[in-house]
């Protein structure tokens, strides 16, 4: 009965819904909760304790290095820490719809843009103005103004979700679409379903026109760009017209010309997939106008070894992920790629990963050129945070990095507080704006931009 219901549903839609299924079956469930609960909101920090040498060599000496990202309820902000060269630098920044603002333990004042004062403090500034409409350009009906930047500053905040509404919906439109032209089906077969197609070049031209023709009568997502991109299209030396005003036959002689080397030539394949919409193995096949395979694809994704294989004039690629061990201690697996030419197979181990769940530390070894490249660390998820550290990295045995790297993905990070008092850029004249810039420049530490190797390179930097 559950067979019988699956296969009842759209065939695209059946597809992509058991593609994105099969990629979130390969994760543990905190890690598709923690997936979700950044979807809205949360922080990126990576911290470094050190830059390695083999990076840099001599020409800077950085440590305790942090950057974090914070995002959500229409609202972002920026942290930066270092030492550099013995001396501590840090740098705050704030933005929402209402202002932008940043602030520096080195400076002895927090600057932004109050974004709802914006137009009268800019209006009231001659400096300032001056400066701004130069850069926007030359006076007439195609240029910019300046209220109208602002006014898109503005509206980037409040336009985040909304984007997203249009292009959810528009997903949904593109596979109602391609349902409907391409030669897609599905049918129930034992423990699940087959999804069967056969694609051709030209297929494609009608995919677009229809999805045009969707875009041309949406009245909703019209009123948003004109609100949100009128300014900068018109400022492009385009209108919103130009968005609209393809006819038939130039929309067909555009899509024409995207498939033009294309005619003639198909694409077919099957994909199974089981009762819990998991994509279990696919096959694809590219032909020519006369019907016959120039290319042929393998997916096998069911047991411990899941492998991709690609044959194209009499050779074939392949690369193979086997499960070595997978315990409720213990993790292991290897990355092959093999290459099959007539009767000569040849595979090469390209990495392997082994992660102890007890105490969440992982080796990976990558094989360059045949040299081993180790790394180790640790990686730790839950619903709301993940972890990942890199300790130690090994070249050819040789140690080239043992400080230490994080990368944190929190969801329920907490946004830094406001920046409070601030000096407002809008309002600041020309000399304030020539003391701030001594005031930076001689914050700005000093970087050898080669390393010392009593070598001449035959050339000076002047700043």
């Amino acid at each position: 009965m559950l067979a019988g219901c699956l296969i009842s549903q759209n065939p695209v839609k059946y597809l992509a819904d058991s593609v994105e299924e099969s990629a979130r079956s390969y994760f543990s469930s905190d890690a598709n909760k923690l997936y979700d609960a950044l979807e809205d909101k949360g922080s990126i920090e990576i911290t470094l304790s050190s830059l390695p040498d083999a990076l840099v060599g001599s020409m800077i000496d950085a440590k305790d290095i942090k950057l974090k990202f914070y995002y959500g309820n229409e609202k972002t902000a920026f942290e930066f820490a270092a030492q550099i060269d013995g001396k501590n630098y840090d740098l705050t920044a704030t933005s929402s719809e209402k202002e932008i603002a940043f602030k520096t333990s080195l400076l002895d004042s927090a600057y932004g843009i109050n974004l709802k004062n914006a137009k009268k403090n800019l209006k009231n500034n001659d400096y300032l103005s001056g400066l701004v409409n130069e850069m926007l350009g030359e006076d007439g009906e195609d240029k910019i103004s300046v209220d109208d930047l602002i006014d898109t500053i503005r509206n980037g905040y409040n336009s985040a979700e909304q984007l997203k509404k249009f292009a959810e919906s528009y997903e949904e439109k593109l596979k109602d679409i391609v349902n409907k032209v391409c030669d897609i089906k599905k049918s129930s077969e034992k423990g699940g379903a087959v999804v069967s197609f056969s694609v051709k070049a030209e297929d494609i031209t009608d995919v677009l026109k229809q999805l045009y023709g969707e875009f041309k009568k949406d009245k909703k997502l019209r009123s948003f760009i004109e609100e949100n991109l009128g300014e900068i299209i018109k400022a492009s030396d385009m209108k919103i017209d130009d968005l609209y005003g393809l006819t038939d036959e130039q929309l067909q002689s555009y899509a024409d010309e995207a498939v033009e080397d294309f005619k003639g030539y198909r694409l077919e394949g099957e994909v199974h997939i089981s009762s819990k919409k998991i994509v279990r193995s696919a096959a694809i096949a590219v032909k020519d106008p006369n019907g016959d395979a120039i290319a042929n694809v393998d997916i096998q994704l069911e047991g411990n070894v899941k492998s991709a294989s690609v044959t194209y004039n009499g050779e074939t690629y392949s690369v193979s992920y086997e499960i070595k061990e997978d315990t409720k201690k213990d993790y292991k697996a290897v990355l092959n790629v093999t290459r099959k030419i007539g009767n000569t197979t040849t595979t090469t181990e390209l990495g392997n990963i082994s992660y102890n769940r007890e105490n969440s530390a992982y080796t990976v070894v990558i094989y360059a050129d045949d040299t081993p490249v180790e790394i180790k660390g640790t990686l730790e998820v839950s619903s709301s945070k993940a972890t990942f550290t890199v300790t130690s990295v090994l070249a050819e045995g040789q140690e080239v990095f043992n400080g230490k790297l994080s990368v944190i993905l929190n969801a329920k990070d907490s946004m830094p507080s406001s920046i409070g008092k601030y000096t407002d850029i809008l309002t600041m004249k020309e000399d304030d704006f020539n003391a701030l810039a001594e005031k930076l420049q001689n914050l700005v530490p000093s970087i050898e931009l080669e390393p010392d190797y009593g070598y001449d390179y035959g050339y000076d930097y002047d700043f």
